[in-house]
Parts: structure tokens; C-alpha cells; sequence
């Protein structure tokens, strides 16, 4: 199959074409026992073109064009050219999406990082000595997840803020993952949902 423009839904012909032909001088000539999947998109609800492509070693690769420099097909050849000629990303979204799921159902056992209340940590122990982390932190509105190992070397480290400017969805979407994974962990370990029963039935009581 080689490279295959799997889908394009950008409105306008002109556009639609120069992205495309964008994407394709960015992979360039592949080997023929390679095959590559490209994705397209202009979303209704924002001005954005959004690029995804997957190739062989299970690469994957997503990135949204906001704005009249970035939508240029010189801007977006040079990125898919760009992201092609690195090393495949760390893949740590299932990690944080069971991480976020796991938190909802109060099996992560996150504690208080000393004596701070906006940093919570949770050990994991997978066996055969294996042992890894979770730090969640927040900061003025910032928040700040990293990931160690044992030897509390560093597997990945992510952080997220409100902005005040509009910007890509995907940046939202992290900035809730954390949000929602900071407050999981502080409503486990200051055990808010049962105080705040006990106060209603104080006050019922009144």
C-alpha cells in the first residue's frame, strides 16, 4: 500500500490539495513494503487542521495546525518531514488514562508528599522488585504529573495550565486528565467526600 491518504475533510479544494501534497513531500519516497496511513481534518468547531499519520514500527504521530503560519503547506511539510525523522515518542497515554481511571474507582493509594497539600504521591508495586511512582502536584493553576522508577529515576514527566489565549484541544484535554487526577488524590487522601457527609448530617441535626 505504501502511503495512503486514508481521509481529507478540509472544506475549501485549495487547501484540501496543498495539505495533502504538504503531508506527502513530508514522508516522501517510501519503500514499497512500507505502509503509511494519513489522516486529515478540519474540525466544524475550530480553525484548525489536524494531521495524523501512523507508519511502520507502530509509529504515530497527531498534530494540530492552528493559525495562518502554521497552515502553510512549507510549515507543515517541514513538520511531518520533521516528525518522521525521529525517534518514536514514549507512549505514556495508557498509562494515564488507567492512571486517571484506576483514581476514579479509589484503587490508586495516594498519599501526602510529606507535609505539602498540593503534592500527592502513589507507589505502585508491580513485583519481582519493581516499583514505580505517580507525583501529582499542583501550582498557581499549573499542573505537574511525573512518573519514577526505584531508583526514582525519571520515566516521564507532564504539566499542564489554563490558558487564557485559545489553543489547541489537546492541551485542554491534558490539563483536564490532571486536573481531575490531582483532585481524585486529594479527595482519597483528605477523605472530602465522607467529612463532607458528616457535616450534613451535623447540620441536619441542628
Amino acid at each position: 500500500m505504501a502511503v495512503k491518504v486514508f481521509c481529507n475533510t478540509i472544506a475549501l479544494p485549495t487547501y484540501r490539495d496543498s495539505v495533502r501534497g504538504a503531508v506527502l513531500e513530508g514522508i516522501g519516497e517510501r519503500p514499497p513494503n512500507e505502509d503509511w496511513m494519513i489522516s486529515i481534518f478540519e474540525p466544524q468547531d475550530r480553525p484548525d487542521y489536524i494531521v495524523k499519520i501512523e507508519g511502520p514500527n507502530n509509529f504515530r504521530w497527531e498534530r494540530d495546525f492552528f493559525g495562518p503560519t502554521e497552515q502553510t503547506p512549507e510549515f507543515i511539510k517541514h513538520s511531518v518531514k520533521e516528525a518522521i525523522a525521529k525517534p518514536a515518542p514514549v507512549n505514556y497515554e495508557p498509562v494515564i488514562e488507567r492512571l486517571l481511571q484506576r483514581s476514579e474507582e479509589g484503587k490508586v493509594p495516594w498519599e501526602k508528599a510529606g507535609s505539602l497539600d498540593n503534592e500527592f504521591v502513589s507507589t505502585l508495586e508491580v513485583g519481582g522488585g519493581r516499583t514505580y511512582r505517580f507525583h501529582i502536584k499542583k501550582v498557581d493553576g499549573a499542573y505537574l504529573l511525573r512518573m519514577t522508577d526505584a531508583e526514582q529515576n525519571e520515566i516521564f514527566s507532564l504539566s499542564a495550565e489554563a490558558e487564557i489565549l485559545f489553543g489547541p484541544w489537546q492541551k485542554q484535554a491534558r490539563l483536564n486528565q490532571l486536573r481531575e487526577i490531582f483532585e481524585l488524590a486529594r479527595r482519597k487522601v483528605f477523605s472530602v467526600d465522607q467529612k463532607l457527609a458528616d457535616v450534613v448530617s451535623l447540620l441536619d441535626a441542628i
